[in-house]
């Protein structure tokens, strides 16, 4: 689908991503949480009132995330005193390159857009139906706010499965979690 939709949603993958194991080539470690996104969610915390420069941590973020994938510290400076809109540290900026550091990690990324709604784009949905499914349980497009669950936990813990269904709302897609309500 990638030619009939926005195309600046997608890249192509560094070797170390699409790498198949068990061939004799680099594949990239397992990565738990990247410096990137720690400096991020420091950023966040300091553009919410929690302390801390949020200008620096947000800049090392980007260091660290373009360092990642191999950027090139003069690529970096450069990019960084560009003046460039997504090199000033807002909340949108933070989660938005938050998310883009969070590339190989779909959960994570989704979570990103979930909690913060950035980037906008992908927070609202979508509507094409030629291209992308509306969802079930009545998500009719909206960006999903949670996972069903799975066919394992309805066969093996069905009961107490069941009264969290009866607190939490629906086992659709579109039933707002606790946090969110």
């Amino acid at each position: 689908i990638k030619g009939y939709a926005r195309a600046e949603f997608f890249s192509d993958p560094a070797a170390p991503v699409i790498q198949q194991k068990n061939k004799g080539l680099p594949i990239r470690d397992e990565l738990i949480m990247s410096a990137a996104e720690s400096y991020f969610l420091q950023a966040q915390a300091a553009l919410n009132g929690l302390g801390g420069d949020a200008q620096s941590l947000y800049e090392m973020g980007i260091t660290e995330a373009m360092k990642l994938w191999g950027v090139s510290d003069g690529d970096i400076a450069t990019y960084l005193a560009s003046g460039a809109d997504m090199t000033t540290a807002t909340l949108e900026n933070v989660a938005i390159q938050r998310w883009i550091a969070c590339y190989t990690d779909g959960f994570e990324a989704w979570s990103i857009v979930r909690k913060s709604g950035y980037p906008a784009e992908l927070a609202a949905g979508v509507a094409d139906l030629d291209i992308f499914g509306l969802g079930d349980g009545g998500l009719n497009g909206a960006f999903p706010s949670r996972l069903k669950y799975g066919g394992a936990a309805y066969g093996t813990n069905g009961d107490n499965l069941q009264i969290a269904i009866d607190r939490q709302g629906p086992d659709e897609q579109g039933t707002q979690l606790w946090w969110a309500k």
